[in-house]
């Protein structure tokens, strides 16, 4: 959290980046490209990239369908708090609480209950909300993943294969696709940024990464050469 605002999903480093450099590339001591470059925090002594392989995926998704394929299992969850780490006998408090699943979606068939605390997705940390919805969009429609949950003060592994946001507006309910999609300040961002006006790569990645929660669809005309 800096200056209010959230960011996850992104490569920290000092590399020395100046105002301007947004959109360049980051390479690793080998000459290896690992990220584009995107935040430059002046007085906070480091700086933030976006990872190539997550770029790699949005791109192939926008010249494959000209969208980004977003990730959606239909599922409802929110940050577990104190409280949830003494009544439900958790073992962490990191993660995040399911609450509830849309009819037939991914999460209910993958067999999700009420006060089940999310806690890994194959076998990687999830720290909170923010952090969750960016490693769902790792993967893919159809694409099978594993969930570490704590049930009953036990853990449990469950595996879940999510679909895409178009492909769960064709079959479920519009409402319960989009519902609690945005953030207020991801909505008044959407419709009123020069995002709309003038889209590019850098922006798009911008955007994404700064209020975007998962189920959300962009449909922006980007030029990938």
């Amino acid at each position: 959290d800096i200056n209010g605002r959230q960011y996850s999903n992104l490569l920290q480093h000092t590399a020395p980046l100046n105002p301007g450099n947004s959109g360049g590339p980051l390479f690793n001591i080998k000459g290896e490209l690992i990220g584009m470059n995107t935040i430059v925090f002046e007085l906070r002594g480091f700086n933030a990239s976006i990872p190539s392989n997550m770029i790699t995926r949005f791109i192939a998704d926008v010249e494959k369908t000209k969208k980004a394929q977003l990730t959606w299992a239909g599922w409802d969850v929110r940050d577990i708090e104190d409280q949830d780490v003494i009544s439900l006998k958790l073992d962490t408090g990191l993660g995040v609480m399911f609450q509830s699943a849309v009819k037939n979606s991914p999460a209910e068939k993958a067999g999700l209950k009420k006060h089940d605390a999310i806690v890994e997705i194959n076998n990687l940390m999830v720290r909170d909300m923010f952090t969750f919805g960016g490693m769902i969009q790792e993967y893919r429609d159809g694409e099978e993943f594993q969930l570490t949950i704590i049930r009953d003060g036990k853990r449990k592994k469950i595996k879940i294969k999510p679909m895409t946001i178009d492909s769960a507006r064709e079959k479920f309910n519009p409402y319960e696709v989009e519902k609690d999609s945005f953030t207020p300040k991801a909505a008044e961002a959407l419709f009123n940024s020069p995002f709309n006006k003038a889209p590019n790569m850098e922006e798009f990645f911008h955007f994404f990464f700064q209020g975007i929660r998962e189920g959300v669809n962009i449909t922006p005309s980007l030029n990938c050469n």
